[in-house]
Formats: C-alpha cells, sequence, structure tokens
C-alpha cells in the first residue's frame, strides 16, 4: 500500500474549492458555543469536540471544549473564507481564523474520516495509556499503522514516542494531532 501522510498538501479533499468539506478553525476569545450559534443557519454542520468537566466552583458538571478555542464547519471554501472576513470586520460578531494549508493559500480541508476519527475519541470515554508492545521488533517508532479492532477500528497513524511512551498519533491537515488511547498489539497492522 502506499503511504499515506497526513500534512498540510494538497489532498483530494481541498482540490475541489466550490465542494463542502469540513474546516478547523480557531475561534478568538475562545468563545467557540457563541460561534456556533451564531453559524448553526449559515453552516450546514458544525463541531465542538467538548467534554464534560466541572465549573469553577467545582459543584455541577458543565460542557467544556475538549481542545480550546477549537471549532468544526462543515461549508463551501469560498463561503468559509467569506465567513472569516466578516466576522473579522464586525465587532459584534465572534472573530475567527481559518486554518489554511502550508503554503498559507487556502484553508485546509479535513475529510470525513478524518473528522470521524476525532469523533470516536471524544465520545469513546477510553482514558489516554501507553501502548503495550510485547516485542520491540514488531513495530519502530515511525511506523503507519491501522487500527483494525476495538472501538477505534479504521483509525491511521503514525506510532511517536511522546514522554517515553509509545502511542498512535493521528495527524489532521489542519494541524491537530491526535492521540489514541491504549491499544493492544493485535489491534493494529503495519500499513
Amino acid at each position: 500500500m502506499e503511504d499515506k501522510e497526513y500534512t498540510y498538501h494538497e489532498t483530494p479533499a481541498t482540490a475541489q474549492p466550490d465542494a463542502t468539506h469540513w474546516y478547523a478553525v480557531n475561534v478568538y476569545r475562545n468563545r467557540v458555543f457563541a460561534l456556533r450559534d451564531e453559524l448553526q443557519d449559515i453552516c450546514e454542520e458544525t463541531y465542538i469536540p467538548c467534554h464534560m468537566g466541572c465549573s469553577h466552583d467545582n459543584k455541577r458538571p458543565r460542557l467544556r471544549p475538549l481542545v480550546s478555542r477549537l471549532m468544526f464547519v462543515r461549508c463551501g471554501e469560498s463561503e468559509v473564507l467569506r465567513l472569516e472576513t466578516e466576522h473579522l470586520g464586525n465587532p459584534r460578531l465572534t472573530p475567527f481564523r481559518v486554518y489554511r494549508n502550508i503554503s498559507r493559500t487556502r484553508p485546509a480541508a479535513v475529510t470525513d474520516e478524518e473528522l470521524s476519527v476525532l469523533r470516536l475519541l471524544v465520545t469513546s470515554g477510553e482514558g489516554g495509556v501507553e501502548i503495550y508492545l510485547q516485542r520491540q521488533g514488531d513495530y519502530l517508532s515511525g511506523d503507519l499503522v491501522r487500527v483494525i479492532g476495538g472501538p477505534f477500528k479504521g483509525a491511521e497513524g503514525r506510532l511517536r514516542r511522546i514522554r517515553n511512551n509509545r502511542r498512535v498519533v493521528v495527524e489532521l491537515p489542519c494541524g491537530l494531532s491526535l492521540l489514541l488511547p491504549f491499544l493492544p498489539k493485535v489491534f493494529l497492522e503495519k500499513i
């Protein structure tokens, strides 16, 4: 199989500028919920990776963004650029910036598969722990692997050493890297 690299380069998703895609946006002042409300009638769909966390008084659970200032919107490339300009120029609207490709010329589109992996990670409820590899020679740091079983089946990423632990890292074209939680060796295959 060919070596799939999740980077900022042009992908089939970014090759069609007028098609509808997911785009990652950086929301100023961490007002992701306000921006979601502003865009709900304009964009086809919005998504904020969230988890239940405690409020400042630690008494009641509250929905919190998993990654500060990150939100995904689904619309056309020209539409997301128009919205970015409109929101940056109007003090009554929540400003945001769209993550760009490596040449910084176009917005970096996130494929449906990549966003479904993100949603899978957020909704799984699994805690993040290291990957246990029984034999050193089977997988090396940097190997491209696919998850073939368990709750993260279908996710693809590279093995990386992070804080002296081997983890599967799924890199999205918008620059976001996701660490998969514990995966037994039998759930991995080299690509």
